[in-house]
């Protein structure tokens, strides 16, 4: 069996934290100018979900009344099962 590839100074090593940081920043940081020329580019769609994390829910049984919690745009939970997280919904306010 042969030995791995071996340099002048010995066998192959990691870079130093600092060496592969640098090494990683430049591809990324063009990475970001090319994300943010294409961004550019592209209308806003104003029909996209701004938010779609679920309020915060209790199970029926437990809700007493209005909360008033109201999400973006107004939204308001209704009672019910929220099937997207398998959570229960609070009564509307």
């Amino acid at each position: 069996m042969r030995p791995g590839p071996t340099t002048s100074t010995g066998p192959p090593r990691l870079p130093h934290q600092s060496e592969a940081d640098r090494r990683i920043r430049r591809p990324w940081a063009a990475f970001e100018q090319l994300r943010a020329a294409l961004a550019a580019g592209v209308d806003v769609d104003h029909c996209a979900q701004v938010d779609a994390s679920a309020l915060p829910v209790e199970h029926p049984s437990r809700v007493r009344g209005p909360d008033g919690r109201v999400g973006p745009n107004d939204l308001v939970a209704g009672s019910g099962r929220d099937c997207a997280h398998g959570e229960w919904s609070p009564v509307p306010g």
